[in-house]
């Protein structure tokens, strides 16, 4: 016959520090979203200003644009790599 007992203090300490735990690193990755989306956002609008400027350009502006497009690219891949440390997955 088993007989059913309330939690130990120890075992309710442990599932406290558990849940702080968890919320600390829910915080923590909804801080580091919150970064992903600004440096998202701010690529987005780089990329939009490049193409608006793109309309009727000249050949020295269009490789003037294409350098500025691979520092774009430069800064997404480095927003991709934030995202795999955050998440672990490729993005």
């Amino acid at each position: 016959m088993t007989v059913d007992r309330p939690p130990s203090n120890m075992t309710q300490e442990n599932e406290g520090l558990n849940i702080a735990e968890a919320y600390k690193q829910i915080t923590e990755a909804e801080k580091q979203a919150a970064q992903l989306e600004k440096m998202l956002d701010s690529l987005e609008a780089k990329m939009d200003s490049i193409l608006e400027d793109a309309k009727g350009i000249s050949k020295e502006e269009a490789e003037k644009i294409q350098d500025e497009l691979k520092k774009v690219e430069e800064e997404a891949n480095e927003v991709s790599e934030s995202a795999e440390s955050v998440t672990g997955k490729n993005v």
